[in-house]
């Protein structure tokens, strides 16, 4: 084979590798779900705005709690080793 149809066809493997690697790269597992823990109702608003069919969001404090005095229980601490992410603000 000549040079240049070396390279053709090397370009056009590379090229095919990188789109079919990428596709599969880039779709998620649609059963998957970001489970995230939130430190007050207003954080849990938020994020389940922003984060739509794709979080699972529960919250530390109740509804319509003061987060002024609170201390996590051991309830709260079982809540966030099972969460992929903890969103508090202080």
């Amino acid at each position: 084979m000549n040079s240049k149809k070396k390279l053709f066809l090397t370009i056009v493997t590379l090229a095919l590798v990188l789109v079919f690697g990428m596709t599969a790269i880039a779709q998620p597992a649609a059963a998957e779900r970001i489970k995230v823990v939130t430190s007050f109702a207003v954080l849990y608003d938020f994020v389940t705005f922003i984060g739509g069919d794709r979080v699972e969001v529960t919250t530390m404090l109740e509804f319509g709690a003061c987060p002024c005095g609170w201390d996590p229980s051991p309830g709260d601490i079982k809540k966030l080793i099972g969460a992929d992410m903890f969103i508090h603000t202080s």
